[in-house]
């Protein structure tokens, strides 16, 4: 009798643990389920925009710093009065080239009765030799006019923020390698070398059109003596500049303002009206 209900009883806790694994096997099996479908759903909707009950995400700490974007175009900006900051370049082998446009130059500002101010340097080299007019928004008519007065046509090209790279080029590049500062929408940019390293213009016209900018003119400064890159633009586009400034890692003090309103650059291929046959 005693034999029996030992053995009974051991069949009875036999019984219990199978059950008991069951159940652990069950509560397994519902877990990892649990989890896969957890897993799934995480990447289905990775990188989905948020909706609007949401809320939008706060922007990266690079583009903190810039302000909001504005749309600095010709039509928007106030007809321009006083004095416009003319910018001559020579960027020709040939002197007589030069002299002629600037004399022409001369020329229009007395016939136009307009105060012009004219500022002339020599880049070692500068824009492959070509002959253009940078300007900046708002002066596109008086870029024109010149362009006229100096009896040939020239191309014409809106330039919102020049970039001078100095020095230090090699530590932003590697600064701007790590981040992405969208540009506001339709911003033109000249980049020159003001630093003498080979191909240093080139690396921050990468970076630069990395990031949606515009490089309309890469060239090298009037010297090469630039220990720190500066950043150049008017008020109109100070936005451009500090994203620009936060994708570089700049301070904004590296910030200053547009040397010039339009700039000529008489390149080897000018040939002035006089010369024409």
């Amino acid at each position: 009798m005693t034999a029996k209900r030992v053995s009974s009883g051991r069949l009875v806790r036999v019984e219990q643990r199978r059950r008991g694994r069951k159940w652990r096997i069950v509560v397994g099996v519902a877990a990892a389920a649990a989890a896969v479908v957890v897993i799934i759903l995480a990447f289905k909707y990775k990188g989905r925009p948020p909706t609007e009950e949401e809320g939008t995400p706060p922007p990266v700490t690079a583009e903190t710093a810039a302000t909001a974007e504005t749309a600095a175009t010709a039509e928007e900006l106030p007809p321009v009065t006083g004095q416009v900051v003319t910018l001559l370049v020579n960027g020709t082998t040939v002197p007589q080239r030069f002299g002629n446009a600037l004399a022409s130059l001369e020329e229009f500002n007395v016939a136009s009765g307009n105060a012009i101010r004219f500022e002339q340097y020599r880049p070692k080299i500068t824009f492959s030799g070509k002959s253009s007019v940078y300007y900046r928004a708002g002066f596109e008519t008086w870029a024109e006019e010149m362009a006229a007065a100096l009896g040939a046509e020239l191309p014409r090209e809106r330039v919102d923020m020049t970039v001078i790279c100095g020095q230090d080029i090699s530590q932003l590049i590697l600064e701007a390698l790590a981040k992405n500062v969208p540009a506001p929408e339709n911003t033109h940019v000249e980049v020159l070398n003001g630093c003498g390293i080979e191909g240093a213009a080139s690396k921050m016209r990468e970076r630069l059109e990395a990031n949606g900018y515009v490089v309309v003119a890469v060239g090298n400064a009037a010297t090469f003596d630039y220990r720190e890159t500066v950043i150049e633009v008017g008020e109109d586009r100070r936005d451009a500049g500090l994203r620009a400034a936060a994708l570089f890692g700049l301070d904004e003090d590296r910030l200053e303002p547009h040397r010039y309103d339009v700039k000529i650059v008489i390149g080897d291929d000018y040939v002035v009206a006089a010369e024409n046959p």
